[in-house]
């Protein structure tokens, strides 16, 4: 069994269940809890340092949004990555995206932004700096995790909740898409974000929504080229 070595007790916040939720998807985001292992209760409330309700609650949450999968009748194991589903999903998030891209270039050309939008577009600039100013470089998993804010917040400037609310219940699995698809592509990242951004800011709505198709194609192509280097289809992160 996995020893999870890396995992670490957690902080008591306002919701444990979510905040456990997180750590365990984190642990499966980074490889610590794998396909075909059986997700232990008592081992999880041992190293995250906490009861086995939130860890049972976390879990449910976990299965119901088809990250974890029934190991036998008694127990739960991580699903493994399809890639054909991957694929499916990159396809819908590429029309979001650029759908959210094109609105957020709409309203900045319409003068419509508003303080909250103002914030909105500080907190994207605050996240270009990071990485256009970073004299060393950042942990892979922080990157990524700013790479998916980086969309989130580009969905939010669009001024349509809707779109992140149909994002909602697949985020999980898109959040792990892009832990795979990141890998080989960090140095072009942010350099394509930060086009797209500057089109967004200028009104420019066509080169928003044609900057960031390229950009999740080019994000589609290296996924394939990861896929492709699996030894078997099924294996998983």
């Amino acid at each position: 069994m996995c020893e999870l070595p890396e995992m670490q007790k957690l902080e008591r916040g306002n919701d444990l269940v979510e905040i456990v939720k997180d750590a365990i998807f984190e642990a499966i985001l980074t490889g610590k809890l794998v396909p075909g292992e059986k997700l232990s209760q008592d081992s999880l409330a041992e190293k995250l340092g906490v009861s086995r309700q939130p860890i049972g609650q976390a879990l449910r949450i976990l299965l119901e949004h088809g990250i974890v999968c029934p190991l036998d009748k008694k127990s739960l194991t991580v699903v493994a990555v399809e890639p054909e589903n991957l694929m499916k999903l990159i396809d819908i998030r590429c029309e979001l995206d650029c759908f959210a891209a094109g609105l957020a270039a709409m309203r900045a050309q319409a003068g419509a932004f508003d303080n909250s939008d103002f914030a909105t577009l500080a907190a994207l600039e605050r996240l270009q700096d990071k990485y256009s100013c970073a004299e060393t470089p950042i942990a892979f998993h922080n990157s990524v995790l700013d790479d998916i804010e980086f969309h989130r917040l580009i969905r939010k400037l669009s001024g349509n909740e809707y779109i992140q609310s149909i994002m909602a219940p697949h985020l999980l699995h898109h959040h792990r898409m892009m832990y795979i698809m990141s890998s080989n592509r960090r140095p072009l990242i942010w350099a394509e974000h930060d086009r797209i951004l500057d089109a967004i800011k200028q009104g420019s709505v066509e080169d928003a929504k044609l900057l960031v198709r390229q950009h999740i194609r080019d994000a589609a192509q290296a996924l394939q080229i990861e896929i492709s280097s699996w030894s078997d289809a099924s294996v998983s992160l």
